[in-house]
């Protein structure tokens, strides 16, 4: 997959080169499904890009080596987490294993879904989760809001995910120059954020060609 890493190292990679990369990776999962024999679930999200819904986002189901692919990046990145010292994931009631498998099955849901490569990273706290800006929020509860952080890096564009494996939703998107309104910030909760609300979600499909256009 090195010449998906190279193209992830563009400024601003054309869409159709970011679509193509998380295809040809894609592929090879397939590949996995079908040695394993749980390929009934397609690899590549059945819809065009350009024709999915604003409405209550796109369900993308993970099959079984995706999960399995998701889940071992979850467990990595909360053993280093424990190395380290760091504390618990994320601002829920579960551990942070939980934490981190379905936040990795979330970022491949999102990846999977847009057609782009996922990098299965570990140790990379700062770094985005798809391509070169984009932050992916997962959490459980399908009425959640998208959390953006303080600590977020001002030219990241957020994609909310809801669910849990194997089934999630791809809800939308926000871009950097939005996410942070002041009357989106919620210090009433545990770790006090912006929390972003799904109506001011924009359609997941127009994400891959607004970041090219912003350049």
């Amino acid at each position: 997959w090195s010449h998906l890493s190279r193209s992830r190292r563009l400024a601003s990679p054309s869409v159709p080169a970011m679509r193509s990369g998380g295809v040809r990776a894609w592929k090879r999962i397939a590949q996995l499904d079908s040695a394993y024999g749980t390929s009934s679930t397609p690899a590549l999200c059945t819809t065009k890009v350009s024709e999915m819904s604003d409405t209550r986002g796109e369900e993308i189901t993970l099959s079984a080596s995706e999960m399995a692919f998701a889940a071992f990046s979850g467990v990595a990145r909360e053993a280093a987490n424990r190395a380290d010292g760091r504390g618990r994931a994320g601002g829920f009631s579960k551990s942070g294993w939980d934490t981190h498998i379905e936040g990795a099955c979330g970022e491949c849901a999102a990846g999977k879904c847009l057609g782009v490569y996922w990098p299965p990273g570990m140790g990379t706290m700062k770094g985005p989760d798809l391509l070169h800006c984009i932050e992916v929020r997962t959490t459980p509860g399908h009425n959640y809001r998208l959390p953006v952080k303080r600590t977020d890096p001002e030219d990241r564009w957020f994609v909310l995910v809801t669910g849990t494996a194997p089934v999630f939703f791809v809800r939308g998107w926000i871009g950097p120059d939005e996410a942070r309104r002041d009357e989106w910030w919620d210090d009433t909760i545990e770790y006090p954020n912006w929390m972003v609300p799904q109506s001011a979600l924009h359609p997941i499909g127009t994400l891959l060609d607004a970041i090219h256009q912003n350049g």
